[in-house]
């Protein structure tokens, strides 16, 4: 978890939908057209209002005869008078966006089902940030870690708009949505004001106010009401001028890419359930799939396969076999899936079922030691050796969706994750190529088509269990045969004798 996101709380919509004391009410002033009933937005007005009960006064002003209306000789306390104050005296106020991700933005680029997304930041008739030139390629959740900085006063320009556009090089951009800010429902608001002040612990330690992450909406005019064109994590502060000094920016940079290599080694299969009716044998492969999201925010997938194990009977499997992946870390979200495969040559494999994991874990180890200067010799191990004898090798169950609860096999794997220095001072091979080291995979054990043993070949072709079932049949006829036979020799003898006995 980066620095600036420890202890901060997340909220899961705009801020100020949990705020219950925003103080002013808005009211859109529309302007009509003419010869149509449709209308303009041309601005807002905001106002505040309240209803009290008149409570009658004596009339003091001497020399004058007492109003003949009620409303004239009462008076009513005045809930907002220090609220009036604050909007009589305007102040100098800096505010700070700090803006971190775009999640599930709206495709403007049908043909690749993306778009190429970048902010604008408006506060007023201030200077606008423009983050046109660092438009992100390709991506519905853009990484953009970017800090927007105002400077206004208020009251006064309150509504800050931040946009998301799709960047174009021949046409003019698209909107992708917008989502307004009002800061002054914020600034005069009580619960925002508490949300802001520094706390200070039982030495007299003051610590500034973490400002919670939310996430906004993305419509088309910025109202939360109409229909999501994506979301957008931020966070907002704001503090007088003079407190500028009190509050550095934070730096949410990101952390400068890792690149990593991921060893996995996928040494045998066992209970494995067979998908070949008529044999009751698989054609066994194993896929190992890394998955996660970059650091663009698209979404990533590598996937790489062992050999086949042709013929593979009794449930069991070998291989033997080495996997390498390339990554770039920090990587969010990522896991592993370990999926059991039975190949067919003719139409689609057959799927024996799966494992998923989380790799959250290794990454983050192997970061916490290339942060602390270990990266020429960081490496994780999954799982972890404990004893010279213990290889860290671990068997992995896969099930299958629609045999929920039922174990369909087992794995045996072991992972190492390493650095890209340390990777290519002690390189290894794909598969069982050189260099075959860390560990030696020898040959898998398999059994191989032999023509000068053809009662072994045709168990290898239709399995051991049909191979004795057969075995079985050709028994029974054999024996069904030689019976018959001395049965009808039996039957001729005995034919004979009556014969020559009725002759004689």
């Amino acid at each position: 978890t980066p620095k600036y996101l420890v202890d901060r709380p997340v909220i899961e919509e705009e801020l100020e939908k949990t705020l219950t004391d925003c103080p002013f009410r808005v009211a859109v002033v529309k302007r009509g057209r003419l010869n149509s009933f449709e209308t303009d937005d041309v601005g807002v007005f905001k106002y505040l209002t309240h209803v009290t009960k008149l409570k009658e006064v004596p009339y003091n002003a001497e020399g004058e005869e007492p109003p003949e209306e009620p409303w004239k000789r009462a008076k009513a306390e005045v809930p907002y008078a220090p609220l009036l104050a604050k909007l009589r005296e305007p102040v100098t106020v800096v505010v700070r966006l700090y803006i971190l991700r775009g999640l599930k933005l709206s495709p403007k680029d049908v043909s690749v089902n993306s778009c190429d997304p970048y902010l604008l930041v408006e506060l007023g008739s201030l200077p606008p940030h423009n983050g046109r030139e660092r438009y992100i390629e390709k991506t519905l959740h853009p990484q953009f870690h970017e800090m927007v900085q105002f400077t206004t006063t208020l009251p006064g320009m309150s509504n800050m708009v931040v946009s998301v556009y799709d960047w174009d090089k021949y046409t003019s951009d698209d909107l992708v949505g917008k989502t307004i800010i009002d800061l002054e429902q914020r600034w005069f608001s009580e619960e925002w004001q508490k949300l802001t002040t520094p706390t200070t612990d039982s030495e007299g330690n003051r610590t500034a106010a973490m400002m919670p992450l939310e996430r906004r909406v993305l419509t088309p005019s910025g109202d939360s009401e109409e229909q999501s064109q994506g979301a957008l994590d931020m966070w907002l502060e704001m503090f007088h001028e003079v407190e500028e000094r009190d509050n550095p920016v934070m730096d949410i940079t990101p952390a400068p890419p890792v690149m990593v290599e991921m060893r996995c080694v996928v040494y045998e299969a066992r209970n494995m359930t067979a998908k070949d009716v008529a044999t009751l044998q698989n054609d066994l492969y194993i896929r190992v799939i890394v998955q996660g999201i970059d650091g663009k925010g698209n979404i990533y997938q590598q996937a790489q396969e062992t050999d086949t194990h042709w013929l593979a009977s009794g449930g069991k499997g070998s291989f033997n076999y080495r996997l390498v992946f390339n990554l770039e870390l920090p990587l969010r979200q990522p896991r592993l899936r370990i999926q059991a495969w039975d190949r067919d040559i003719v139409g689609r494999s057959d799927s024996i079922g799966e494992h998923i994991f989380s790799l959250r874990s290794m990454f983050s180890q192997l970061l916490a030691q290339v942060k602390e200067g270990n990266g020429t010799t960081a490496e994780i191990r999954h799982p972890a050796s404990k004893t010279p004898l213990n290889l860290g090798r671990e068997w992995f169950s896969v099930s299958h969706p629609s045999k929920k609860g039922e174990s369909q096999g087992e794995v045996l794997c072991e992972f190492s994750l390493m650095t890209k220095e340390r990777a290519e001072r002690k390189p290894v091979g794909i598969g069982r190529a050189e260099p075959n080291r860390d560990p030696k995979l020898p040959e898998p054990e398999r059994a191989r088509l032999n023509l000068m043993d053809p009662m072994g070949s045709l168990k290898m072709l239709v399995g051991p269990e049909r191979f004795n079932q057969i075995i079985a049949v050709l028994c029974c006829v054999l024996c069904l045969f030689v019976g018959g036979f001395i049965l009808l020799m039996v039957l001729n003898d005995v034919a004979a004798a009556l014969i020559n006995s009725v002759i004689a």
